[in-house]
């Protein structure tokens, strides 16, 4: 989405020159639609449309600035809001006034909190009456530590619209920091009370102010306040995070108070394995996920404990238990994707691809979302199983859309024609997917652009020796990977403590064993091991490693069985952790 943003803007920003006059056209009556129905992304794709084939006209333009600010796009639609400012007719008072407002935001945004207040400043003249104004005022003054104009803002925002709470949230902030407690908690009870203490947000800011006056009791009582509103907003706030980082015994020992007062809840059971979690008790937390996951399959009040169990199941590739725990969710909800996509996945973990094809097959049915991920995942497992006929019908099909940029797919391309014996079609691909890849590889030197300690680790695409393998150019590709093999234990070397992505180290044994380098593969596999990358069960069927399997050198092949058996006794003592834990749990 956030290309489109880009694509959008710089599109309008482009033209010089647009109409006033014109009528609204269906593009901008759809984009319109959708704007209001909050499917932001779908309204930008029709003012492309209409900005492509009609014309980028002010209405166009103006809506969006609208949809940029509503997707928190603050910058670019204070780019708009400045380029539609001279087109405002003079007694255009309301509307130039949202336009400073915007273009204020934008300020703020690059923290030029001066230049924030002085579009304000216009703003209020143009509309001296705008509780808007009033408050962002406020919000910029409260940032600068100017807490008496920000209350004075605030007091003249909500007295322009006693609907606008966060006015009064904000004043309670800020009196806060003035250290006027009193006056602090009179404006929270008024929000409070003004919104029948429906809102949990609310609690939460109060939950805050209370947090970093010290007063962890206080804090707490109103943050499970606002759990039981809504747990899954008050899960995921900034509060609750705060209190389970620097609180946990204190967090604790309030769930465990609460699980004991309703025992049925999955909420307080849910809370307390995630706890639990966090202070790596994991059979604790395991014992409170699988209580959970028992009195409600679906819970999801920012922790699904359910999912996180057969999750912790697959990481120690266990898959059968938690295919199992998913299937109990499905029982009690058979439309929850959530479920159904991770079944599929978990199904293809085990080499059992004809399986996870069907699964695939039917959530495209059904997951719009998803629609274009799972053709391709469908034309993958159809490829792995042989069958580039019905893979290749499914790649031309993902030619209609945006995939089709995507460089796995143009990788599977490439393989696919090769496979059919299209030389031609199978090198053009191949080609594509080098000129991508170079973008971030500058061949000619031998080494990725801009690489730094901080961004060691993202040493990618993968892609690059890939395309060079597809081309026939195997010597390049060798070097790439060798190269890349040689950052990877520099860093090491030299900041022994870096923090790599299991997952990377894993594609880059990968690509290891594609180029021909069976032992740096195994190298790598085990750094991934020790990164946190353990699939024994996965790795046995992964393609990629097909050149380790039929290396035929006894070495390679004792050092692979090797490194297989040991992660694979390292995730049996791991599930065996999660079945102590969860089996026999009865309500």
């Amino acid at each position: 989405m956030k290309k489109i943003f880009c694509a959008i803007a710089a599109l309008m920003l482009a033209l010089a020159s647009f109409a006033q006059n014109n009528g609204p056209s269906q593009y901008f009556l759809n984009a319109y639609k959708a704007y209001e129905e909050g499917n932001l992304e779908l309204a930008l794709q029709y003012i492309q449309k209409q900005c492509e084939e009609e014309e980028c006209d002010f209405q166009t333009r103006y809506l969006t600035m609208l949809v940029c600010y509503k997707a928190g796009e603050y910058e670019v639609a204070g780019m708009l809001a400045q380029q539609l400012l001279p087109n405002l007719k003079k007694d255009a008072h309301e509307e130039r006034s949202d336009l400073y407002v915007y273009m204020a935001v934008a300020a703020f945004e690059k923290n030029d909190q001066k230049g924030a207040i002085k579009l304000l400043n216009k703003a209020l003249k143009e509309a001296p009456r705008s509780s808007w104004i009033f408050y962002e005022r406020g919000y910029v003054y409260a940032h600068q530590k100017r807490f008496d104009a920000a209350i004075k803002d605030l007091q003249a925002s909500f007295y322009l619209d006693s609907t606008r709470i966060e006015a009064l949230t904000l004043m309670g902030t800020c009196y806060q920091y003035k250290g006027n407690q009193q006056e602090m908690a009179r404006c929270y009870e008024e929000a409070i009370r003004r919104t029948e203490g429906k809102q949990p947000y609310i609690w939460c800011e109060y939950s805050a102010a209370h947090f970093e006056l010290g007063q962890i009791d206080q804090a707490i009582d109103k943050l499970f306040t606002a759990i039981l509103i809504n747990p899954n907003d008050a899960r995921t706030g900034r509060m609750y995070n705060n209190i389970q980082r620097k609180n946990k015994p204190e967090l604790l020992a309030r769930l465990k108070q609460k699980a004991e007062e309703e025992p049925k809840s999955a909420t307080w059971h849910s809370l307390l394995g995630d706890t639990y979690q966090e202070m790596d008790s994991l059979k604790q937390a395991y014992h409170h996920y699988r209580i959970a996951s028992l009195l409600e399959p679906t819970y999801d009040g920012g922790v699904t404990p359910l999912k996180r169990l057969a999750q912790a199941y697959a990481e120690a590739e266990d898959y059968d238990a938690a295919i199992a725990l998913l299937d109990e969710g499905l029982e009690a909800s058979p439309m929850e994707l959530v479920y159904h996509r991770l079944k599929q996945v978990y199904t293809h973990s085990k080499g059992q691809v004809a399986d996870a094809l069907t699964m695939v097959e039917r959530l495209i049915l059904f997951d719009e979302k998803q629609h274009d991920e799972l053709l391709f995942i469908s034309a993958r497992y159809l490829y792995d199983l042989g069958r580039y006929e019905e893979s290749m019908a499914k790649c031309l099909e993902l030619m209609k859309t945006d995939f089709k940029t995507v460089p796995d797919y143009t990788l599977l391309m490439g393989k696919l024609y090769a496979h059919m014996g299209k030389t031609a079609e199978s090198d053009d691909n191949f080609r594509i997917l080098l000129k991508d890849a170079e973008k971030f590889y500058d061949y000619a030197a031998m080494k990725p652009i801009g690489i730094t300690k901080e961004n060691a680790e993202q040493l990618g695409p993968f892609s690059l020796p890939r395309a060079l393998m597809g081309l026939g150019r195997t010597d390049q590709a060798q070097e790439v990977v060798t190269y890349m093999n040689k950052k990877i234990n520099d860093v090491l070397r030299e900041h022994p403590d870096v923090q790599i992505k299991g997952s990377l180290l894993y594609n880059l044994a990968c690509v290891n064993a594609q180029t021909g380098l069976l032992s740096e593969a195994l190298d790598m596999l085990d750094l991934a091991d020790r990164f946190g990358y353990s699939k024994a069960v996965y790795m046995q069927h992964d393609p990629d490693f097909e050149p380790v399997l039929r290396s035929g050198d006894s070495d390679i092949l004792l050092r692979w069985q090797q490194i297989c058996d040991r992660i694979a006794a390292a995730n049996q003592a791991k599930a065996a952790v999660i079945h102590e834990a969860t089996d026999g749990v009865k309500l």
